[in-house]
């Protein structure tokens, strides 16, 4: 996909977004239940403040990982197994930041996360396949 200098763009941009999930893993403030309070205090308390909680949770590991496998794949270009490679790169990854996540104060390792960190790459990655084959059949 990119060449020269512009690959290097997109391994600028991966580190980038594993800096945040390490920031965003690493902080207890981004814990279930904090997080949660703020959802409550954003919608006024509504009922249901714990599955609005767990869908924007789960959300961001969705996005995150599905913009980190995007970027991995653009850094490889179009190598033979890139998009494969990515999307074990950063499951990965996922596993990695659960890993971290048991030294962390009111944080916890999960099996689904890894699982939700691994499903958003492969998503991510096939939304990318498909937008490059649009792109390639319009030229």
């Amino acid at each position: 996909m990119a060449s020269g200098w512009k690959r290097w763009i997109y391994l600028l941009l991966a580190v980038s977004v594993c800096g945040l999930i390490f920031y965003l893993s690493q902080s207890p403030m981004f814990a279930s239940v904090y997080t949660g309070r703020k959802i409550a205090v954003i919608t006024f308390n509504a009922d249901n403040v714990r599955e609005l909680n767990f869908m924007a949770r789960k959300g961001a590991h969705l996005s995150l990982f599905a913009l980190l496998a995007v970027m991995i794949r653009s850094f490889l270009g179009n190598r033979r197994g890139a998009y494969l490679v990515a999307w074990l790169l950063t499951t990965l990854y996922g596993y990695a930041d659960e890993f971290h996540q048991t030294f962390i104060p009111g944080r916890g390792a999960s099996w689904t996360d890894v699982a939700i960190d691994s499903l958003g790459a492969c998503i991510g990655l096939t939304v990318f396949w498909i937008g490059a084959r649009l792109f390639r059949a319009s030229r």
